[in-house]
């Protein structure tokens, strides 16, 4: 039935079928972002149990507060009536209350009838509050903070003068059930597209079939400029070109600060144009994965299907939301471009015997840790595939002819490596010679201090986040969801609760278990000996990829060793490792005609695919912080011109004037440790045709 879909009918059908899915889980993952409308200052009548002052003492802020009573006394406070310029409000609230059942928050109109209402959660820190009003066109209307008969003496409750107005409210979560119906068909229709029209395709036509997958599980709408990314155009914006030349923490990174500084001239604010171009550095990321792999393969049948179904999945994984949703991230996407286009190359280089090849090979290598830190990995990742790949090449038999090729191949792998490691050890004097920067550094690190915590932190960081995320059995992204995931999985697997083991080890352990299953099942199709290569040279990969991070940051804990930016290489370690197996399995299902099998492997991929389409749904630490950002950038630039037009210069928090204490609030997440005054500066350098500088 399947073959008879290889069509021309077949295959606009099978793409109108993947265009459709594929749209549904993008309109389930990824909203336009909410227009800021305007803002309003409220006044609340001081009374007994109501206040003017502000639980948050660190913010300059105008606020009134409420303070309980006995449950049997309760408290309220109601502000004056005003009318909403929208029917979506937002306002900001602080409570000490134990309880997120002790206060509410209600809008009602003129009549007393309730509007929305909404409880307060204990926060020490402003968090915001967004009310749905339904239709209330030139109604008046009043907010009224409440006590519930939880809230014990002693409580209170802060809500901010200010209230914030937006064209719509925040798009709901999808709930689990419903992404399933979205992404179960997605992923099956995928795969069947691939094997019927992409497996053995052109080039181009594969490279385009990743960049449409890329762009529908990863492109998200609401994201915008992130920690520190402010930073770094803050110096491009006092320094100029000159600003690309510095050590960021701990790295040193002309290259891509040259780039980015390159793309924030041309693009200015447009964020978005910034993820597209990420989103297409990745595809060619994993265009070239598949042709490392390919190679690995060597004669192996079904090579091409097997590498580019990897490179597939590579390109799917949810491991990337960080690396595809932050602009930023796009140096270690840069980093792994030069790895994986110098590994091809060096390997060109020594089976062909090319001195132009393998010096080209040797420099992009050589050049990865100047896109990011972390690239210094590519050396072992170098002489891995060199020494346990290339040199194998063709130099099989124990005829004379063979040890002779085996020893021309060997001085070969020689010279590219000694090649790479004058390059490498050029760039290591550069990060020597502008060691001084910011944040973490070299002599803080202290690596071999406690080396139990550094094995720990590879076990946690490759068996739980590189192998068990990265196929799929655990699809959770967030670094501190293993306690919740161990208390799912003893009542299956009870033994596990006698370990004396962290959860995130356990997973870890778990993980390193799996691999050598699958390494068995691999080793069983023959020729033992290069699957046993190629499977080392993908734990290379892996481990040497969160190998720097585990030295330089083990007093951070091995759940440190989670974060999703040290696993985009070991992702392609972990293709890698997994070359043989997947051979052997397109092996038996194309060769053997086995159904049951073809049906097997189809059913096994796509729930794999499934889990990660979850699992990137759920990650919405980028998007929660974009969504904040660009509304107060919006709301930053209104009461800049508010200060701009008035007669006398106004400080950000309006002292002395009628609003003061009305100034927007920057988002937690925005970034650590520059004034607004300082963003506004930067917007302004980015797009001065939208934005006034400070």
């Amino acid at each position: 039935m399947i073959s008879k879909l290889k069509n021309r009918s077949g295959f606009t059908l099978c793409t109108l079928l993947l265009l459709f899915f594929g749209l549904l889980y993008q309109l389930q993952v990824s909203a336009a972002p909410r227009t800021w409308i305007g803002m309003e200052g409220l006044s609340w009548p001081t009374e007994a149990s109501c206040s003017a002052e502000s639980l948050v003492k660190t913010i300059a802020t105008r606020a009134f507060t409420l303070s309980a009573g006995s449950s049997t006394t309760a408290t309220s406070c109601r502000s004056n009536y005003f009318v909403p310029k929208s029917e979506e409000l937002s306002v900001a609230t602080a409570s000490n209350a134990v309880s997120g059942d002790s206060f509410f928050l209600e809008a009602i109109d003129a009549q007393g009838v309730s509007l929305a209402k909404t409880p307060i959660s204990p926060s020490s820190d402003w968090r915001e509050h967004t009310l749905s009003l339904g239709d209330v066109a030139n109604k008046s209307i009043s907010l009224v903070l409440s006590q519930h008969n939880l809230a014990k003496p002693g409580e209170k409750v802060s809500v901010r003068s200010r209230v914030e107005y937006y064209d719509r409210a925040i798009p709901a979560q999808t709930s689990l059930p419903w992404l399933l119906l979205i992404a179960l068909p997605l992923a099956t229709g995928a795969l069947l597209f691939f094997f019927l029209f992409v497996a053995q395709a052109s080039n181009l036509k594969f490279a385009a079939f990743l960049l449409f997958s890329t762009f529908v599980v990863h492109f998200r709408q609401e994201v915008f400029f992130y920690w520190d990314e402010w930073h770094v155009l803050m110096r491009y914006a006092k320094m100029g070109w000159g600003g690309a030349i510095y050590t960021h923490n701990e790295h040193f990174l002309p290259l891509f600060f040259a780039f980015y500084q390159g793309l924030a001239r041309a693009l200015g604010d447009y964020y978005l144009l910034f993820i597209f171009i990420s989103l297409c550095i990745h595809s060619l990321n994993a265009c070239l994965l598949a042709r490392l792999l390919e190679r690995l393969a060597g004669d192996w049948s079904h090579r091409r299907e097997a590498s580019r179904l990897l490179a597939f999945l590579f390109a799917l994984s949810a491991l990337h939301a960080e690396a595809l949703q932050w602009a930023f991230e796009a140096s270690l996407l840069l980093a792994q471009t030069t790895c994986l286009y110098g590994l091809l190359q060096a390997w060109d280089g020594v089976t062909t015997r090319s001195p132009k090849k393998l010096f080209v090979g040797a420099l992009s290598c050589g050049l990865s840790p100047l896109f990011f830190g972390n690239g210094f990995a590519t050396a072992f990742q170098l002489a891995a595939v060199l020494c346990l790949g290339a040199l194998f090449v063709e130099t099989q038999g124990r005829d004379s002819h063979a040890r002779a090729r085996l020893k021309k191949r060997f001085r070969w792998c020689f010279a590219a490596l000694s090649s790479s490691a004058f390059v490498f050890a050029g760039v290591a004097a550069l990060y020597i010679y502008f060691r001084d920067g910011s944040g973490h550094t070299v002599e803080d690190a202290r690596p071999f201090e406690n080396l139990d915590a550094v094995v720990e932190y590879l076990i946690v960081g490759t068996g739980l986040g590189t192998i068990l995320r990265g196929i799929g059995l655990y699809p959770i992204l967030q670094p501190a969801a293993a306690p919740i995931a161990l208390t799912h999985l003893l009542p299956w697997i009870p033994f596990l609760d006698s370990y004396k083991a962290t959860p995130d080890l356990v997973f870890g352990w778990i993980g390193i278990l799996t691999a050598f299953v699958l390494l068995l099942v691999s080793c069983t199709r023959g020729q033992a000996a290069k699957t046993l290569r190629i499977t080392a040279i993908g734990l290379v990969f892996m481990v040497s990829a969160l190998l720097l991070p585990a030295f330089g940051r083990w007093q951070l804990g091995a759940q440190q060793s989670l974060s999703l930016r040290y696993h985009y290489p070991a992702l392609c370690g972990l293709c890698i490792f997994l070359l043989p197996l997947f051979c052997r399995m397109l092996r038996l299902a194309y060769e053997k005609h086995n159904r049951l099998l073809t049906s097997g492997l189809i059913s096994i991929l796509t729930l794999s695919v499934c889990a990660q389409l979850s699992a990137a749904a759920f990650f919405h630490h980028f998007t929660a912080a974009g969504r904040s950002n660009r509304e107060f950038i919006s709301q930053m630039q209104s009461w800049n011109e508010f200060r701009t037009a008035s007669p006398k210069k106004i400080s950000w928090e309006g002292h002395k004037t009628k609003s003061s204490g009305l100034q927007p609030l920057m988002p937690p997440n925005l970034t650590p440790g520059m004034h607004p005054d300082d963003i506004a500066k930067v917007i302004h350098w980015l797009s001065p045709d939208k934005y006034q500088g400070s």
